[in-house]
């Protein structure tokens, strides 16, 4: 069941910091860089920094300065940024937009940068697809120049979610797969992740009821966690797992990740 020992374990940014009425996902804005000490202290070796569509402009990753701090706060507390989860628009600035992100991405060491589609950027239908590869030509001519992946995030099912990967023809985009999201379909995992197999470029670790219910806190969903670590395994990923569990209401967010945190070390060693 076991992953490899040199997988690393982190956290998406956010997570770590009081919600505050600001829901479950969101930009730290003045909290960001106490959450690498707080990550250090708790044990992960890295945190996924996060873009968010309507706050893009004053993200620091947009910034000479902040991608300085970003780069001063790795070094101090030991705390490496391999990915970014961003988003999808299908708005006219949004290539250009994504290959600013791209190259600020290479200054901090990142990677792959996660495009999701969620809410109404859902790929219901083939002119969905087409529209998603016209936005996403540019930035992967931008990812190839830099050795990045852009690493695809839907609620699909495998071969359809490999087959649209697969129609950009690029060595530059792969798949980044949320165990808890999948889980939540009621898909086979280990089936999945074994078909998808070395296009997934990232891994989220989330857990979640049945039938697209809400995320609940690690093994207490549908997320069959022993079996997808086992696939991941077999098919050689070793790229880092990101934390993205439920909050709870009850534990601060620090202790709870702690807890995350001792939940995924017993899968990886």
């Amino acid at each position: 069941m076991a992953s490899k020992a040199h997988n690393r374990i982190g956290i998406l940014q956010g997570r770590l910091t009081p919600s505050n009425g600001r829901g479950i996902q969101f930009f730290p804005d003045t909290e960001w860089r106490d959450e690498f000490s707080s990550a250090q202290k708790i044990g992960f070796s890295c945190i996924e920094l996060l873009v968010k569509k309507d706050g893009y402009h004053h993200n620091p990753l947009f910034t000479e300065t902040g991608t300085q701090k970003i780069v001063a706060l790795q070094k101090k507390y030991r705390i490496e940024t391999p990915s970014i989860h961003g988003f999808f628009s299908s708005e006219s600035w949004y290539p250009d937009v994504y290959c600013t992100l791209i190259a600020q991405a290479s200054l901090i060491g990142a990677r792959t940068i996660l495009v999701s589609f969620f809410n109404d950027m859902i790929l219901r239908t083939e002119t969905d697809k087409k529209k998603a590869r016209s936005q996403l030509a540019k930035p992967l001519t931008c990812a190839e120049k830099y050795g990045i992946s852009i690493a695809i995030e839907a609620e699909m099912s495998a071969p359809e979610l490999k087959e649209f990967v697969e129609s950009f023809n690029s060595p530059a985009i792969g798949i980044y797969y949320d165990i808890g999201n999948m889980a939540s379909m009621g898909v086979n995992l280990a089936h999945d992740i074994l078909t998808l197999g070395q296009l997934i470029k990232g891994v989220h670790i989330k857990d979640r009821r049945e039938n697209g219910g809400e995320s609940v806190r690690l093994g207490t969903g549908t997320a069959d966690f022993g079996g997808a670590f086992d696939a991941l395994n077999r098919i050689g990923y070793n790229g880092p797992y990101i934390l993205q569990g439920a909050r709870d209401a009850q534990i601060d967010d620090v202790s709870l990740n702690t807890t995350y945190l001792d939940f995924v070390r017993k899968l990886v060693t």
